[in-house]
């Protein structure tokens, strides 16, 4: 695991919801607008459930890995884990997290 990524793990994220987020959701992936930057972003599957999981409620990386492995019906697993890090990563740089 990265310096970074450690510390994201332990970080408690969750989405910018006060800026105005609409979304869609379409076999399995969602569609986000994000009425502030007046931006579309198309989110791929592990992003998608990743989305819907911050949905629920706000989270740390390894809470957030377990609830989209149970989301995919897989295991928790080092590339999951990095691929939710991925798309929290993706999040920040498209002003989705808080």
């Amino acid at each position: 695991m990265t310096d970074r990524a450690a510390a994201e793990a332990g970080h408690s994220f969750r989405l910018a919801e006060d800026i105005g987020l609409a979304w869609q959701s379409w076999e399995g992936e969602i569609i986000v607008f994000n009425e502030a930057s007046g931006d579309t972003h198309r989110l791929d599957l592990v992003a998608s459930a990743t989305f819907e999981a911050l949905l629920e409620m706000p989270g740390n990386a390894d809470h957030l890995t377990r609830r989209v492995a149970e989301d995919l019906g897989t295991e928790p697993s080092a590339e999951l884990s990095a691929a939710v890090l991925a798309a929290l990563g993706t999040f920040r740089q498209l002003g989705l997290l808080a």
